[in-house]
Parts: structure tokens; sequence; C-alpha cells
């Protein structure tokens, strides 16, 4: 009975201090609100209201001015990482990706776990994008989404990203098809699909059974996306359940 308690006690804290973000990102939605976007490696890190970790900056994707306008490149960045339990705890010698914007009330770059700042080894999903956003030049922009068989998810949360999606459709060919181009990918094991290094412009995204193109068998679309500069599409597509035999 003590043991039981002992352990109740341990686990509270943990749920009552968990952090709770009012609005999680896609990595094209991180990029568009943020004013500094790079990898660095954590020199030092030096307590206070949340640590700061002083960076040296391997590679730079982004840095904005007061203006939104580029600035000029760095080598080094000071970054707080926040407090409370959203704080992220930088580890000395590790490298990071990071996102951080300028605090108007401290005038730091901050960060925290509510952004998309992870361990560089964690940010394979993340570096795919940016390879484009910083090399692709006006064939830069995403189109993802996710292939389902529960209408509901037609829907999403506006307000926080997911990387997953219910009853997902796994395996079915995705046809992205713009008057430039035609692309085919597979849905993931979480039926999500991605299209990287595209222009803006108009796009029909319609699927097809996974025996594509042996099994012409058309399961949903075409269904129209746009992506505009310096924006990247988001599409979820329904198909119904006699279409996954």
């Amino acid at each position: 009975m003590l043991l039981s308690v002992f352990l109740w006690l341990l686990a509270v804290p943990r749920i009552v201090t968990a952090c709770s973000c009012v609005v999680t990102r896609s990595v094209c939605q991180e990029v568009a609100s943020s004013n500094l976007v790079f990898i660095g490696t954590v020199e030092s890190v030096r307590p206070g209201n949340g640590m700061t970790a002083h960076f040296k900056v391997r590679a730079l994707f982004l840095e904005k001015d007061d203006d939104g306008a580029p600035a000029a490149k760095l080598e080094y960045a000071d970054v707080s990482s926040g407090s409370g339990d959203c704080g992220v705890v930088f580890q000395k010698g590790e490298s990071y990706l990071v996102y951080a914007n300028d605090d108007e009330q401290t005038g730091r770059m901050e960060t925290n776990l509510c952004y998309r700042t992870t361990r560089l080894s964690e940010a394979g999903e993340d570096l795919a994008y940016l390879f484009f956003f910083q090399n692709g030049g006006l064939n830069s922009l995403r189109l993802e989404g996710f292939v389902t068989s529960e209408i509901s998810q037609l829907l999403p949360n506006p307000l926080h990203y997911s990387p997953r999606v219910k009853s997902p459709v796994a395996d079915v060919m995705v046809e992205v098809k713009s008057n430039r181009s035609l692309l085919y990918t597979q849905s993931d094991a979480f039926g999500r699909f991605v299209f990287d290094g595209l222009p803006e412009g108009d796009y029909q995204v319609t699927v097809f059974s996974a025996g594509y193109p042996d099994r012409m068998e058309k399961l949903s679309g075409p269904k129209p996306v746009h992506l505009s500069k310096n924006q990247c599409g988001f599409t979820t597509l329904f198909v119904v359940g006699h279409g996954l035999k």
C-alpha cells in the first residue's frame, strides 16, 4: 500500500507540470513564424531564468531582422531555453536544430519545447524540408497530407499540427499533378505523404490503389491544393472502406 502511494506521488508532478503548448506547428509553419533557424553546437550554458546556451552556428537557414528582412549571417548565437516546464535542457557539446524568436520583453532570442527545436540526430524530418528551403529557390515548397478511412479526419485541428491521423491508409499511391509536372509517392505506415521541392501554383492530389499502375483504381480525388510563395500546402484525402481491399 505504501509503495503504491509513493509511486502515485511521483507520478503527480509529471502530470501537473507537463508542458502544454497553445500551438504546435509543422516545419513549414515553424520556419515561417521564426526569426532564426540554424544548426549549432552548444559551447557553453549559463543558468538563469531559463538557461541560455551559447552556440557555434554550423548551418544557418534563416535570420531576419526586426522588419522581417534577411539580416547578416552570424557565427555565434545566444539562445534562451525558456523557463518552467517548457524549457529546453541544452547540453554542452551537443548539436541542435534551433528555431528561435526575439522576445520583445527581454530582447533575447528564445526557444522552448513548443518550438520544433530538437537534437540534430532527431531532426531528419525537418532537415529534408530545410534543404529545399535553403537551396531550392522557386522550387522550395512542400505539399503534405494524409490518406484516411475516417471522415472526421478531414477537419484537422488548426492550432495543433500532428504527424499522425486516425485510421491511416498505408501503401496507396498518391499522385500530385500540375500543368508542369506529375509526381507520385506512396503513403507511409501512418497514411502520410510528402512532396518537397515544389514551385508555387495549383495542384491536383489523387489517391490510387496499392497496385497502381497495374491496377488502375482511383480511391479518392482529385482534390485541389494551391501552394503560395513562402507557404506550404496540407490536405487530407478520405478513402471509403471498400476501396482498401
